[in-house]
């Protein structure tokens, strides 16, 4: 099943990479966010739109990150 988030798993994984983590690093620096349930095959899933993470695992997930959840999401910003 496609993710509903489209580009998600693609915007996931190069910012991981541009960090320079794997998925394990990823996953500890998540839970030390506050990401209470957070494992390499969570960001596997992820990464390959097998799943989306949960909303509650998305603050964490961004600030693991350095990024604001809109980035991750893919929204544009609006013109004012």
């Amino acid at each position: 099943m496609k993710s509903k988030i489209s580009g998600f798993g693609k915007r996931l994984r190069d910012r991981r990479l541009a960090l320079g983590l794997s998925p394990h690093d990823l996953a500890q620096a998540v839970r030390a966010k506050g990401g209470r349930r957070c494992s390499r095959t969570h960001i596997f899933n992820w990464e390959n739109d097998v799943m989306t993470p949960r909303i509650d695992s998305l603050e964490p997930l961004c600030a693991a990150l350095g990024c604001l959840m809109g980035e991750l999401l893919g929204e544009r910003p609006s013109e004012v």
